[in-house]
This record gives structure tokens, C-alpha cells and sequence, in this order.
């Protein structure tokens, strides 16, 4: 029997809104015609569940005879509709039916803005004070680890990477914090190491109460949860990594490379010419080149991004990886311009029964390319304990 639905359906980055009867999705509203609406509508409040053709008919239109054509073109049109070509959310399943494979949330459709989110807080590690706000109402906490450098408030006055953000906050209790001398963060006289960040990052789980936690970590950030996920098994339950790596030579290849870098940071740094590096599908937007070098500005000051490239040039993880025993999913684009795709493959190959999935793309930012939004299912699939469609499963040695 069909539950009551609530007012709205989230799934893979789209909104079914049920009192407008509208699809939005992408910064724009789509009107279905009625029974398309509708066989999005069913399949969408039973996720997960094979419908057979003779109940979607009789659901959608009432014992009325129609052709199997009506159904067909319904699904075509759905399909049209959220990009769907390649059939990963519908699915045809021959001599079966139908299965709808994203996640689906209920929740109201307003957006979670910067204003909306938690207040900035702050936890305390020893003496340092770590930076965190959280939002969303998901059913599973999920902790963000930081790349490089960040900047929790300046984070959300990028469009990209709020909505990526509000998104997360759909299918999550999200917890973000800035890494200690960085962002909002104290400054520190001493460059942490791992073991002291791994201190940074439970003292924020203590901070807002929560025992376990899934965590996320993309590009630098990855390798700092990995180590937790390998250190702290007690207090992670899941792990995803995306565009991450265990040696800093699958980010930085050669010490010509980082000597570069250091030079930019040393001269340059606040200019956001580093963004090629970053986001090359972005260079030409001018909104967003000037989002990045206040990104830069605010991230760190430029000793103290050096000292942390320094340091994170010392990362190789690899010796850990084999002890992490929690499922895990690594999420890599295959031209990544920034984390080689190599790194994200070792990472997989390394973590017992990970699972792997590579995506096009050149971009290093998760919220940036035309596959951010499947980035986010595929993190909302995994999270709720469901095979992603078109995984590699990796089995250590």
C-alpha cells in the first residue's frame, strides 16, 4: 500500500513539488503533462520496489484502457525530463517492470541558505579553537572534512556550492568545520600533523553530541579522513573520499611542481590565479574568479598556506589503508586537472571491499561540472546502504 505523501519527493537533485505538481530541479520549473506527472509521482513514493506495468496502469489511470504506448511515452517523457537517458533512476527491469533507483527524501521545498544553517560555533581542541556550523535534516550525520584551505561562511556566498552544500543537507545532518589555522579557525604558531587534526575533528563530534558519524573527504581532506576512519573506527561509520589520494604525488608530481606553487602562494596569493589548477571549466567567470581569490584571502594567510603545502608534502597514508573496516566509497573524475586518477584507484584498491566510481570530467571541485549533481547521488545512494549503479568493487589483497 502507497504512504501518504508528503508535501514534496527529493531525489538526485531534484524536487517533486506535490502541491504545485511541478518537477524543479537545475534553477528551473518543469511541468509534466498529468499522467507523466503522475507515474513520476508513484514511482518516486516507492523507491526501490519493482512496479509491474499492470500497477502502474491501474494506479495512473484508474482501470481507463489504454495502450501500453500511454506508459511508454510517460517514461520517455520522464526521462527527458531529469536526463535520464542512461536510465540509472528509471529503470526497465524486462518481463518485471519498473524500478525507481534514487533516494528519496520528503521535506519542504525552501532552500537551506547561509541564514538558515546553524550559527558559526566553536570547539575546543586543547587550546585551539576549531571553527564548525551544521545543518540539514537527514537521517545520518555526515561530517565534511576540508581540502586545502576554507572558509565555512565564505563558502556559502559561491551559488555552486551552496546548492551543493543545501543538497547534502537534504539527505544529512551535515557538520563542516574549518581545519585550525585556517578560515574561521585560530591561527597557530605550529603546522598540525594528521594526529593532531584527527584531535580537531573529534572534538567537533563531541562539540555537537554525536557519537559516529559518516564522513567525507574531498581532495587534501580526504587523506585527513581516511586516517580518522583508520584511527577512530569507534567513531566513523562510513567513509567517502572524492578526488582524493594517499601520497601527495598524485596531487603535486614533481618537487619543480610545488616549488611553483609555493612561488604563486609567496607572491601571488589572492590573486586567484591559481584557479586553473582548481576549476578550469570556471576560468572566463567572473563572478566566480572573484569568489576564488577571496576564497584565497580568507582560506589562509600566505605563511600560512605554504607551511601547509610543506607539510602536505610529507602525506602518504597508504601503510593505513588496509585497516579501515567501514564501507567506503571513492569518487574520482578521470581528468581530474588537479588529484590524478591514479590516486583516487590506489585509494580504492587499498581500503578493503571499497567501491569505486569514475566519472568524466576535469574538474577538482565536487560542486563544479555537469556531473555534480550525479556526484551527490551517488554519495546519497551509498549513504543509505544502496549498490551505486555502475560501481567497481575493489577487494584488498
Amino acid at each position: 500500500m502507497e504512504a501518504d505523501l508528503p508535501r514534496n519527493l527529493h531525489f538526485a537533485g531534484w524536487t517533486l513539488n506535490l502541491s504545485r505538481l511541478s518537477l524543479e530541479g537545475e534553477g528551473r520549473e518543469i511541468f509534466l503533462r498529468p499522467k507523466s506527472f503522475e507515474v513520476l509521482r508513484y514511482l518516486a513514493a516507492n523507491p526501490g520496489r519493482v512496479i509491474t506495468k499492470d500497477e502502474l496502469m491501474e494506479r495512473v489511470w484508474s482501470g481507463t484502457a489504454v495502450t501500453d504506448d500511454s506508459l511508454v511515452q510517460c517514461i520517455k517523457d520522464i526521462r527527458e525530463a531529469i536526463c535520464d537517458q542512461d536510465r540509472r533512476i528509471v529503470k526497465n527491469l524486462p518481463r518485471r517492470g519498473y524500478l525507481f533507483a534514487a533516494v528519496v527524501t520528503d521535506g519542504a521545498t525552501s532552500p537551506i541558505s547561509a541564514d538558515s544553517v546553524s550559527p558559526i560555533r566553536f570547539a575546543k581542541s586543547g587550546e585551539v579553537h576549531i571553527a564548525y556550523r551544521v545543518w540539514g535534516e537527514g537521517p545520518r550525520h555526515l561530517v565534511f572534512c576540508p581540502g586545502f584551505v576554507t572558509h565555512i561562511e565564505n563558502a556559502w556566498t559561491e551559488p555552486g556550492m551552496a546548492r551543493f552544500l543545501r543538497r547534502m543537507g537534504q539527505f544529512a545532518r551535515v557538520i563542516m568545520f574549518d581545519k585550525r589555522g585556517t578560515g574561521m579557525s585560530d591561527r597557530v604558531d605550529k603546522v598540525p600533523g594528521l594526529d593532531e587534526r584527527v584531535d580537531d575533528l573529534r572534538a567537533v563530534l563531541d562539540a555537537v553530541d554525536v557519537e559516529r558519524a559518516a564522513i567525507i573527504g574531498p581532495s587534501e581532506g580526504g587523506s585527513l579522513a581516511a586516517y580518522f576512519a583508520a584511527t577512530q573506527p569507534h567513531r566513523c561509520e562510513a567513509l567517502v573520499l572524492y578526488g582524493a589520494f594517499a601520497r601527495f604525488d598524485s596531487w603535486i608530481r614533481s618537487e619543480e611542481a610545488l616549488q611553483g606553487l609555493l612561488q604563486y602562494i609567496d607572491s601571488s596569493w589572492g590573486s586567484g590565479a591559481s584557479l586553473p589548477m582548481f576549476a578550469p571549466s570556471m576560468v572566463g567567470n567572473a563572478a566566480f574568479q572573484e569568489w576564488w581569490r577571496r576564497f584565497e584571502r580568507l582560506g589562509a594567510t600566505p605563511a600560512a598556506a605554504m607551511a601547509l603545502m610543506r607539510l602536505n608534502s610529507q602525506i602518504d597514508i597508504t601503510d593505513i589503508l588496509p585497516r579501515i573496516r567501514i564501507p567506503t566509497l571513492v569518487i574520482h573524475r578521470t581528468a581530474d586537472v588537479c588529484v590524478d586518477i591514479e590516486g583516487g584507484r590506489q585509494l580504492a584498491a587499498s581500503i578493503p571491499n571499497a567501491r569505486l566510481i569514475e566519472l568524466p570530467g576535469v574538474d577538482h571541485f565536487p560542486w563544479v561540472g555537469d556531473n555534480a549533481d550525479e556526484i551527490l547521488w551517488r554519495i546519497e545512494e551509498f549513504l543509505a546502504g544502496r549498490e551505486p549503479a555502475g560501481a567497481v568493487r575493489h577487494h584488498s589483497p
